[in-house]
C-alpha cells in the first residue's frame, strides 16, 4: 500500500525536506489588517523583525477544507490512501478543516491530530514517511502516530506573554502576574496544549531549568534528536547548543527559527527545546 503524507505548513519543513521525502504541505494564513497571506510565503527572520514594531497586529486562520482537497486531488492518483498529521486541534481548526476534505475525496484519507505543532509535527511527518516506505501496515501507521506525541517534550520560554493572551492561548491574570514581577515563564506543549509549568527569574536560571526540563530522562527510553527553537535570542540559543553537545554529544542538535504562524503566537523573542526520544534497543 503507498501512502501520501500531507501536513500542515506549522511542521516548520524546510522546502528541499519536503521534497527529499515526498512530503505534502497546505499552509495556514497570517491575517495583517484584513490581508491573507500563507505563511509559507512570509520570511520568518523578516517577520520576526516586523513584530518588534510597536504598532504590530496579526492573526492567524486555519486553512480551509478546498485547501486540503485541492492536494488531496492532486496526490491521489498515486496512492493508495492518504496520511494527514496536523497541528494539535487543541491549538488550531486546522484539524476540523482536513476532516471535512477527507470526506470529499474518494479513496481513504486518515487525519491525525498529532497534538503538536512546529518540528515536532515536521518529525512525526517525516518518520510516517519512512516507515510508509517500509511496507508497514496502514493500522500500525495510525497507531505509531496516534502515540508519537508520547515521545517528544517542548519546553520554550517568552519574553512577553502578551501575544499567547491575544490568541486566547493563556489568561489575562497570568500576563498581569508575570508583568507585575517580572517572571519569565515556562510552557510546556502537553497533551497537545500549552501548559504553564512555573515562573524563573534571571536568565541564567531560566536556561539551566529549560535545559533540565527539555532533556529529564524518559523511562526506557534514550534522546535521538534536539531541536533548539531561538528567535532573536542568538546568545542564549549558542549557550544552550554548547551545553547540549557536551552532555549529548553523539545526539542530532539543531537550532531553529519558528514558523510564522506559531510566531504570532508567541512574539518575536522566544527560546525553546524540542527534545525527540526512542526506545532503547535491547
Amino acid at each position: 500500500m503507498k501512502c501520501g503524507i500531507v501536513t500542515d505548513s506549522t511542521c516548520s519543513l524546510e522546502p528541499e525536506v519536503l521534497e527529499k521525502y515526498n512530503i505534502h504541505l497546505v499552509s495556514l494564513y497570517i491575517n495583517r489588517d484584513g490581508k491573507y497571506t500563507k505563511a509559507v510565503e512570509i520570511d520568518p527572520k523578516e517577520y520576526s523583525k516586523e513584530m518588534l514594531d510597536s504598532s504590530f497586529s496579526a492573526l492567524t486562520s486555519q486553512p480551509s477544507p478546498n485547501d486540503f482537497f485541492e492536494v488531496f486531488e492532486k496526490i491521489k492518483a498515486e496512492c493508495d490512501c492518504i496520511l494527514v498529521p496536523v497541528i494539535s486541534a487543541k491549538l488550531s481548526g486546522t484539524y476540523s478543516s482536513a476532516l471535512v476534505a477527507a470526506k470529499m475525496v474518494d479513496i481513504p484519507v486518515k487525519v491525525i491530530d498529532s497534538k503538536l505543532t512546529s518540528y515536532a509535527l515536521g518529525s512525526l511527518a517525516i518518520s510516517l514517511r519512512k516507515l510508509a516506505d517500509e511496507g508497514r501496515p496502514l493500522e500500525e501507521l495510525l497507531e505509531y502516530a496516534n502515540q508519537f506525541y508520547k515521545k517528544v517534550r517542548t519546553i520554550f520560554s517568552v519574553d512577553s506573554l502578551d501575544y499567547l493572551y491575544r490568541g486566547g492561548r493563556i489568561g489575562k491574570a497570568k500576563v498581569l502576574i508575570g508583568s507585575l514581577l517580572n517572571l519569565k515563564p515556562l510552557i510546556e506543549l502537553s497533551d497537545g496544549e500549552l501548559k504553564a509549568t512555573g515562573t524563573i527569574r534571571g536568565n541564567k536560571k531560566l536556561l539551566e531549568k529549560l535545559f533540565s526540563l527539555a532533556t529529564m530522562p524518559m523511562a526506557r527510553h534514550e534522546l535521538k534528536s534536539v531541536r533548539i527553537l531561538s528567535v532573536n535570542r542568538p546568545d542564549d540559543s549558542e549557550l544552550l547548543l554548547k551545553k547540549l553537545k557536551s552532555n549529548f554529544n553523539n545526539v542530532e542538535t539543531f537550532v531553529s527559527t519558528i514558523e510564522p504562524v506559531v510566531l504570532t503566537h508567541l512574539g518575536p523573542s522566544v527560546i525553546g527545546i524540542i527534545t525527540e526520544w526512542r526506545e532503547k534497543s535491547l
